[in-house]
């Protein structure tokens, strides 16, 4: 069944739905005092429904924002699908997100109530309408079981503002409305139809667009378990718990697990290396969806040959977020970024992936000259300009890397940034960025030490201007700095620090 099908307006509302199937499916598991909990449908129903009333005593009406800052939860949940109830926006933030990040958000959108843990609140300023979420709110169960009025009034009307990570600026707020997001979910649903019963161990943030529409979203419409991760350094030991039969990861995790095990190889480890995998993520896994971020060659083949299902996305929180994903067991293109969504259509204009359809954001919240110069129209067809270099054959999207990361030298030689670092890649384990722009050649900024013979392999297929005659080692912690919440590296930010102190030649 398709969302459309089983869905009016609002993503609340098809949620609650799902009540007339069975009200007691087990749809949320989490950890308490070291034991596995469930929270099913009608108990989540019930924390919405007292959300909703709570919302309402704060004066939150139709276009009102609702901020939130906190852990993946029920809780979480629960607010989320109440402020959409009550014809509310919904902006949320990393848990760890810096304070000067969530202030600007907050001073962006002027939310009329912000929610947060409480061992954030006092980082949290510029509101004073503050809800913690540790209130009792959510567990008072009330008698009524019926599904509460939607405020809602149309299918465009705005669901959430998505901030963009603010790696190249002030972040901007991703303007995305309810039809935006169930008709991404649609697409994804139409695309995976024959797999069901999905039982997944969360390990993303639910700030993170390609988590709450692929994951959060997409199990609670289809008759699937979210079991949220304590933490990160927990992960292995809890796969192991819950012995989930999908994974959402964002390609740093699956990067990071690969660098464990290439310390481990040795000759009886290699033997064997598909059974030390599986185990590492449970022994039941059917499939890994990955995105996010474009995952690179080397780790997807790894994985891949290791009997791990690797099904590679791409979109962008413009999008609401996927433009194309491919199948683990349908004919595919392993390197391909998938093969394109229904009602999504993709044209390269000028070398660069332009989006159009019902999934592609209606602009940036308060910003009018940054949403211009994100469109182009063409056909009488509002396209959105992705920012990212690609291809298309028989339906199946390339990615060639991002075009504001590629640069010119002081010679006129144009450096494709993805084609040098593609190669540094399969020599280093660590974080890293090259920079040589308006310079007569590439510096590699990174945290890791690199030798004579290191850096003479990763240039050896190189052509010469692309070569790095320059290395500027970061320490570790330091770089930690430069990290957005989903793993990525601020580059600008990245490149200015490292001008302070060194001049790169």
């Amino acid at each position: 069944m398709s969302v459309r099908s089983n869905i009016s307006r609002n993503i609340t509302q098809s949620f609650l739905k799902t009540l007339e199937k069975d009200s007691n499916f087990n749809v949320l598991g989490h950890k308490v005092n070291n034991k596995w909990v469930n929270t099913n449908r009608q108990e989540l129903n019930n924390m919405i429904r007292n959300g909703i009333q709570t919302l309402k005593d704060h004066g939150v009406g139709n276009g009102d924002r609702v901020a939130y800052k906190g852990n993946n939860s029920a809780e979480w949940v629960a607010w989320n699908m109440s402020c959409y109830a009550v014809g509310g926006v919904w902006v949320p933030m990393y848990y760890n997100q810096s304070s000067a990040y969530c202030n600007h958000v907050i001073h962006d959108c002027e939310p009329k109530v912000l929610v947060t843990d409480m061992n954030v609140k006092h980082q949290m300023t510029s509101n004073d309408n503050i809800y913690n979420t540790d209130t009792q709110f959510v567990h008072n169960a009330l008698d009524n079981s019926s599904a509460p009025d939607m405020a809602i009034e149309s299918h465009n009307d705005v669901a959430a503002l998505i901030y963009t990570s603010g790696t190249t600026g002030n972040p901007k707020g991703v303007v995305l409305s309810h039809e935006n997001i169930l008709t991404n979910l649609d697409s994804i649903n139409d695309r995976f139809t024959e797999i069901k019963n999905f039982e997944s161990l969360n390990i993303l943030p639910w700030a993170h667009i390609y988590s709450l529409t692929c994951e959060m979203y997409y199990n609670l419409l289809f008759d699937n378990k979210t079991n949220i991760t304590s933490g990160i350094d927990n992960f292995i030991t809890e796969a192991n718990e819950v012995k989930p039969n999908t994974l959402y990861i964002v390609p740093k995790v699956l990067e990071t697990i690969k660098r464990r095990v290439d310390f481990m190889d040795k000759p009886v480890i290699r033997k064997v290396l598909p059974y030390v995998i599986g185990n590492l993520f449970g022994n039941n896994l059917e499939v890994v969806f990955v995105g996010g971020a474009k995952l690179d060659r080397i780790t997807k083949q790894f994985y891949l040959d290791n009997g791990i299902n690797i099904c590679e996305g791409y979109g962008c929180s413009e999008t609401a977020p996927m433009i194309s994903v491919n199948h683990h067991i349908e004919p595919r293109n392993t390197k391909s970024i998938g093969k394109i969504l229904k009602d999504v259509e993709v044209e390269i204009m000028d070398g660069e992936i332009c989006v159009t359809g019902p999934n592609v954001m209606r602009g940036y919240w308060n910003d009018e000259e940054a949403t211009n110069k994100a469109f182009i129209n063409k056909d009488d067809k509002w396209w959105y300009k992705t920012g990212d270099s690609g291809k298309v054959e028989d339906g199946f999207l390339f990615f060639e890397g991002r075009i504001s990361e590629n640069y010119k030298l002081s010679n006129g030689k144009f450096v494709s940034v993805s084609r040098v670092e593609n190669n540094i890649r399969k020599y280093l384990k660590s974080n890293f960025v090259i920079y040589g722009e308006n310079r007569d050649h590439n510096t590699l900024i990174t945290d890791e030490e690199v030798s004579k013979e290191k850096l003479s392999l990763i240039n050896e297929d190189l052509n010469p201007y692309m070569k790095i005659k320059h290395v500027v080692v970061v320490s570790k912690d330091k770089m930690e700095e430069f990290l957005t919440p989903k793993l990525s590296i601020k580059r600008k930010p990245l490149i200015e620090y490292v001008k302070t102190f060194d001049l790169m030649k």
